[in-house]
């Protein structure tokens, strides 16, 4: 870190694993780059584990063709994060669920 507070490098660490996952339909990479060894999803809808999160999101992206994500909040003072987004208008306003959203 070149003196950059930990708080912003991680603000901008999920801000660009939701980018590449979600937006550019990546999931694959998205998890690659930005998860640890073992990923627990929040989401009910979505398997634990790194294929299950990409095989549900490689599917969004076949469904929802055009989606994107946009940043509303994202706090750095939860110890994994927090953030409220704006989920695609392509995306039917009852699902998925996938992050807090709002809309």
């Amino acid at each position: 870190m070149s003196g950059e507070p930990r708080a912003e490098v991680t603000k901008r660490n999920v801000q660009a694993f939701y980018d590449l996952m979600f937006t550019q339909c990546k999931p694959a990479e998205a998890i690659d780059r930005y998860a640890g060894a073992t990923y627990i999803q929040h989401n009910p809808h979505v398997g634990d584990g790194k294929q299950a999160f990409i095989d549900y999101f490689e599917r969004m992206a076949a469904e929802y063709p055009g989606k994107r994500v946009d940043f509303v909040r994202c706090s750095e003072r939860c110890p994994t994060h927090a953030t409220r987004l704006h989920g695609a208008a392509a995306i039917p306003p009852q699902g998925p669920r996938c992050c807090s959203r709002s809309g």
